[in-house]
């Protein structure tokens, strides 16, 4: 299995590999709520194919378990088969973190992230790791884009896992600000009140499931005596993340900004002399 992510050269989890990364000595304690940050949706590639979505929900239930090994031991059959798969690779750093691997965790934490944006899991559990060494700036920076977009249920249940407590704890005025502008109580007891799990959308895909993404074409409006009118153009529905320009580690880059579309490009090209 092999993905590309914040480290320059290719990262490749195998079997003997996760038996190495686990018999390592931990370098930290972990934390007690790490099972709580694997609420997160297996990918397309993972639900098409029951034999692999039977390992993902059994390395799921035994991160819940704490049994990190086994869990990694049945996630690089899956990051195998499904190298892309943001959750498979979520999860795996769940089970770095469980052994106090928490750098290994970090970086791969990242890679999710970069693999499927729309997913919270992976950018609030970096945001835990942060919260602990009390970087709290970059911890928020990570907390932001893990709950734009969700619900005020949602967002106040990440927001309240035991490993962010040192942020409500330490109450900086950047975390009450915070707070503030996502709309979650700034008192612990009330944000806990509000909040809601999220559900875990793990069941089968069928391949004819799956929804191509639609564009919307829209012709210039054509005018005779204007040659440049009749350039055809179109415009999608581009999705993007909110938060993506923010950066909180110094070694990503600006390849998660989208580029320009065609539309833009045409545009450009009618304004040159």
């Amino acid at each position: 299995m092999q993905a590309r992510g914040m480290w320059q050269g290719e990262i490749t989890i195998r079997p003997l590999g996760a038996l190495v990364l686990l018999l390592l000595p931990a370098l930290a304690p972990a934390a007690s709520d790490i099972p709580q940050f694997s609420a997160i949706d297996p990918g397309p590639c993972i639900r098409r194919d029951e034999k692999l979505r039977a390992a993902w929900l059994r390395a799921r239930h035994y991160i819940h378990q704490r049994f990190y090994a086994d869990a990694l031991l049945l996630l690089t059959n899956c990051l195998e088969s499904c190298p892309q798969d943001a959750s498979s690779r979520h999860l795996a750093a769940l089970c770095a973190w469980g052994v106090g691997q928490r750098d290994v965790a970090a970086r791969w934490l990242v890679i999710a992230t970069r693999l499927d944006p729309n997913q919270p899991a992976p950018a609030a559990a970096l945001a835990a790791l942060y919260a602990r060494d009390e970087k709290d700036a970059v911890a928020i920076g990570w907390l932001r884009r893990a709950v734009t977009g969700l619900e005020a249920p949602l967002r106040a249940w990440w927001l309240t896992r035991p490993s962010l407590d040192p942020l409500w704890q330490r109450a900086s005025p950047a975390w009450l600000a915070f707070l503030d502008e996502i709309g979650v109580p700034t008192d612990q007891a009330s944000a806990r009140a509000a909040a809601r799990e999220p559900t875990v959308n793990d069941g089968p895909l069928a391949d004819d499931s799956l929804t191509p993404r639609r564009l919307s074409l829209r012709p210039f409006n054509y005018v005779p005596d204007d040659s440049k009118s009749s350039i055809e153009s179109w415009s999608g529905e581009w999705e993007t993340v909110s938060g993506a320009d923010f950066h909180p580690d110094p070694l990503l880059d600006d390849g998660d900004k989208p580029s320009p579309t065609r539309a833009d490009e045409v545009e450009s090209a009618r304004e040159q002399p």
